[in-house]
């Protein structure tokens, strides 16, 4: 196995150099390339390989190199490192808060008719357990939609898929309250039919 010193193959700068711009950015890179290898290590980010991260250290190093002064009485290593966690730790953050929109909006369509069929019929009714019953949920609740009217369609489109209360529904196809609790009723009833039979 070879190893390699990268202290013996490139120049060492200096924070005196570094603070006056006497540098070459790819010569800095490789002196501070143990500490990106070891800031790297720490953070596991999903959508990054090796290479990806190692060009984000290259470009948080720039960045560091053009904002690094003397007068912040810490060496360009420390604040080198500080600024490659910083941006790791927002990279992490970007990655989490992406994860958790796909999984916030993303829902699958059995997952969908499960919650629906189980929303709108009444517990007391369900004769099955686990599997069989979700499944039977699924076939009773397609069937039964066929069997609606027009109007108990769209009063149950309104209920599921924008989550209104029966007075929202009511004001919105301008009917009065009743006619909404009694369309409930008939789809309970078409549902429980269905499940008996």
């Amino acid at each position: 196995m070879i190893t390699v010193n990268y202290d013996k193959i490139c120049k060492d700068y200096s924070d005196i150099d570094i603070a006056q711009g006497k540098y070459e950015l790819s010569q800095v890179y490789k002196q501070y390339l143990p500490l990106v290898r070891s800031v790297c290590k720490r953070y596991y980010l999903h959508l990054y390989d090796t290479d990806d991260l190692q060009q984000e250290a290259l470009i948080v190093c720039y960045k560091s190199l053009q904002t690094y002064n003397l007068d912040y009485e810490i060496s360009f290593g420390a604040f080198y490192k500080l600024n490659l966690e910083r941006h790791f730790c927002s990279l992490l953050r970007h990655e989490k808060s992406q994860k958790r929109m796909v999984d916030s909006v993303t829902t699958s369509y059995e997952q969908y008719l499960e919650e629906t069929a189980n929303e709108i019929c009444d517990q007391s009714t369900v004769y099955f357990n686990g599997i069989e019953a979700t499944f039977l949920s699924k076939i009773d609740f397609i069937d039964t939609l066929t069997q609606l009217s027009a109007f108990e369609k769209n009063v149950l489109h309104l209920h599921l898929t924008t989550h209104k209360n029966a007075n929202e529904i009511a004001a919105e196809l301008k009917v009065k309250i009743d006619k909404i609790y009694c369309t409930f009723y008939q789809i309970k009833k078409k549902l429980r039919n269905k499940l008996i039979d």
